[in-house]
């Protein structure tokens, strides 16, 4: 962990500490910092002076630079002369959206964390890493706009919590999204695969492009249960009974395989990433993952 690094946990303990009494400080961030202090990615996507549009940073003016960079605000301010340097363009926008269906609630004795709360924890863990590089990250459909520092990290960890429950269309439909963005959209995806695609289809453009984030519990990938079932909806009431749930295993197998290659092929549809997380993987494994594919191509 680097110094900077070791810096921002002191913060958010210190904040933590303050808050505690107040209650208001969210235990999310905390945990969530405590897996990315074991996660080094090294300076991969660090933002650099560029040719973009946004602001990066005021430089003293040295041999080479511009005549016309120079910032005759800043320079008279300062007492020297400095320049205006911009963000190079290849810097990207992460946009998480997370399912908030009943379904990402639930959760066997086979993993840690139901589908929702591993969404919640692996978003803020990449969120802490996008962090240290100093690239903008949003929740879609609850940020207006993207941002990145501690202050923008609690807000981000008070969020998603309380996030409410949007297709990605519709949450695309309140954020100002720019060109660049990388969609990053968590669910376990028990639904209409005709439906996400044109979700997909109305957040995507030529200049964007997305990760599929498949969310599954061990228990709904294996089956693992023998002799007479019963199972109910997230609800608690009456779905289904087998006698002998062993014997409907080969077929719920192919079934579920049916389902994540309908995901898979939809993903190559639009050019994006498709990839299968089992809630009873360590997050740490998932982040890295991640995170190098949001960086993919860059």
């Amino acid at each position: 962990m680097s110094l900077s690094d070791s810096s921002l946990f002191s913060k958010i303990k210190l904040r933590a500490n303050a808050e505690e009494l107040a209650g208001s400080f969210p235990a999310l961030l905390i945990k969530a910092e405590q897996i990315a202090a074991t996660i080094d990615v090294g300076q991969h996507g660090r933002k650099r002076a560029g040719t973009g549009e946004d602001f990066w940073q005021f430089k003293p003016y040295s041999t080479g630079d511009e005549t016309s960079e120079i910032d005759w605000r800043q320079s008279a301010k300062r007492g020297e002369i400095f320049i205006r340097q911009k963000e190079q363009e290849s810097s990207e926008t992460a946009w998480f959206w997370i399912n908030q269906d009943d379904t990402m609630h639930f959760q066997s004795s086979l993993a840690a964390y139901n589908k929702i709360e591993y969404a919640n924890l692996l978003t803020l863990v990449l969120c802490i890493l996008l962090n240290r590089a100093d690239e903008n990250f949003g929740i879609l459909g609850e940020m207006e706009t993207a941002g990145h520092g501690l202050s923008h990290l609690e807000k981000v960890a008070h969020t998603l919590p309380s996030a409410r429950d949007k297709a990605p269309s519709q949450a695309g439909e309140s954020t100002h999204a720019k060109a660049k963005s990388k969609f990053l959209l968590i669910s376990d995806f028990l639904l209409d695969i005709a439906k996400l695609q044109k979700e997909i289809s109305a957040i995507s453009s030529e200049k964007s492009d997305g990760i599929i984030i498949h969310l599954a519990d061990p228990a709904e990938v294996d089956l693992p249960y023998s002799g007479r079932v019963y199972f109910q909806d997230m609800q608690g009431r009456p779905a289904a009974e087998f006698k002998q749930v062993e014997n409907i295993r080969n077929d719920y197998h192919s079934a579920y395989s049916k389902h994540q290659n309908n995901l898979k092929n939809l993903a190559v549809r639009f050019g994006w990433q498709y990839v299968f997380v089992r809630t009873d993987r360590k997050i740490a494994e998932t982040v890295i993952e991640l995170y190098n594919l949001i960086h993919e191509g860059r």
